[in-house]
């Protein structure tokens, strides 16, 4: 993996296709989900030295913080940090990582995580692909863009007649759900692990694969399948279209 020792500062870089290209070498190096914001990836390439702004701790818990966010289990979270400290200048000592762990652990009254860090974070757009022009980001433009959407009329697609009880409760109850949990608007696209959703949803895999399944089919939420097995660290995708309210 190639390493950044410092953070480039022409301008020309971050607005390049160069800029998704690290992004995305560095997301298979670290197996992240694809759609992860790519300043995450940009953070988890280059080396930070001390002193530097934002300083090692603060990308640190940023780092565990997203990589929570996007599916990781703490074992997972704790060997991308690790891998990404030793490049650090000098790396963080061991029980401050450690501290970082259990900190991006604390959740609310509400089962979100109390860190949460934003596209408006100074933390994030010392990374940014573009901080004056945030829709140049796929990420930022797929999920905060207050650019117009086009309606659609999904009363029309004869889902309401057709879902059942189990259906009906992942798409108004768990979905919504894990967007709470996480902190995020809903319609935002989220990563989660085989385990969590058994948790959550008391179904075994092949029972939510084929309820996700359905709701795809009805174009109710785009759903891209994980993976049960742990070392293969692939999370279930799922963004919900239908308009709901909160439960």
């Amino acid at each position: 993996m190639t390493i950044l020792k410092e953070k480039p500062q022409n301008k020309s870089y971050w607005n390049s296709l160069k800029y998704l290209e690290d992004a995305n070498t560095l997301n298979r190096r670290y197996s992240l989900p694809k759609n992860i914001k790519p300043c995450i990836s940009q953070i988890l390439g280059t080396s930070i030295s001390k002193g530097d702004m934002p300083s090692r701790n603060d990308l640190a818990i940023t780092i565990a913080v997203e990589l929570r966010k996007n599916g990781l289990d703490t074992d997972q979270v704790k060997r991308n940090l690790k891998d990404w400290n030793y490049n650090n200048n000098p790396p963080l000592k061991e029980s401050e990582i450690r501290s970082v762990l259990k900190s991006s652990e604390k959740k609310k009254q509400n089962g979100s995580l109390v860190y949460d860090y934003g596209c408006n974070h100074s933390n994030l757009i010392a990374f940014c692909i573009d901080p004056e022009d945030k829709n140049s980001c796929f990420y930022y433009k797929n999920n905060y863009s207050s650019s117009k959407k086009t309606y659609i009329d999904y009363t029309s697609k004869g889902w309401q007649k057709e879902l059942t009880l189990l259906q009906r409760y992942i798409l108004f109850f768990v979905i919504p759900y894990l967007e709470k949990r996480r902190g995020v608007r809903p319609g935002t696209r989220i990563f989660v692990s085989v385990r969590e959703l058994r948790q959550i949803s008391g179904c075994d895999k092949n029972s939510f694969r084929s309820v996700f399944e359905k709701l795809s089919e009805y174009e109710l939420i785009e759903y891209i399948p994980g993976s049960s097995k742990r070392w293969e660290k692939k999370a279930t995708e799922i963004k919900r279209l239908i308009n709901i309210r909160d439960p």
